[in-house]
């Protein structure tokens, strides 16, 4: 199926320059990592403040196997559906960046293969280069550059590494609470070095509950069934709101 990726970039809205850090680190998870460093670059902006110009984030996961180029060249893939991946957070990379590639290493068979690519507005399965790795690790690079005017100096305030670890313990806190070890680093040369790991998800509350269906089957038989579930949540207050997060595990 062919996509207008131009239009459909166009089209999507609500988009900041650290939501593709969420989006890159969510995949980072997604793929098994469980170490993951995020490099950010900044530019002196007309104002006396620094200004975000480049980010690459880097993991020790699977790597961008062939299941992963599959998923990657199809819109709205389906292929992370049951963890809550929806096929189209890639986009969200060419609203903000010019300059979207990827290096990557998986291992097949018997054999580690690299393979990059650039991720444009014209983007189509030949893009990938895949070569014979002689690495004996996988993992993934992916390097965003080039920011867009519309995100440049005049249009967005500075953001440090405490400001980047806040933005993803709000945005990621369910991810990261399912990840029994990881550990992420947020550096840059302009800032205080940041980490992100199983000590600041805080202890979750858990409480169980059934709901009842009825279902008729081909026999024209009706059958009622209890589906169990399990919630995971913890209230913060915080601006005189409570906060709550919510993960649910049908068991």
């Amino acid at each position: 199926m062919y996509v207008n990726i131009k239009n459909y970039v166009h089209r999507l809205h609500g988009v900041n320059v650290l939501d593709t850090v969420v989006e890159a680190v969510a995949n980072s998870l997604h793929a098994g990592a469980t170490n993951i460093s995020i490099a950010i670059g900044y530019q002196d902006g007309t104002d006396s403040k620094k200004y975000i110009r480049s980010i690459e984030v880097s993991d020790n996961g699977a790597g961008f196997h062939i299941e992963n180029q599959g998923s990657f060249n199809e819109f709205m893939s389906d292929y992370k559906l049951k963890i809550g991946g929806r096929g189209v957070g890639r986009f969200a990379y060419l609203k903000v960046f010019s300059i979207v590639k990827y290096e990557s290493t998986y291992k097949g068979d018997d054999e580690f293969t690299d393979v990059g690519f650039i991720f444009d507005e014209k983007f189509e399965a030949s893009y990938f280069r895949i070569s014979k790795s002689m690495r004996k690790s996988t993992g993934t690079k992916l390097i965003l550059s080039g920011i867009k005017k519309k995100f440049d100096t005049t249009k967005q305030a500075a953001r440090s590494s405490q400001d980047v670890k806040a933005y993803l313990l709000e945005k990621l806190l369910i991810e990261f609470s399912m990840n029994n070890s990881f550990a992420i680093d947020i550096v840059s040369k302009d800032f205080d070095k940041e980490t992100i790991c199983n000590r600041d998800i805080p202890e979750f509350e858990e409480s169980k509950f059934k709901i009842s269906r009825e279902e008729i089957t081909k026999e024209k038989m009706l059958i009622r069934a209890d589906e169990e579930f399990l919630i995971k949540y913890f209230f913060k207050k915080m601006c005189q709101q409570n906060h709550i997060f919510v993960q649910s595990v049908a068991r």
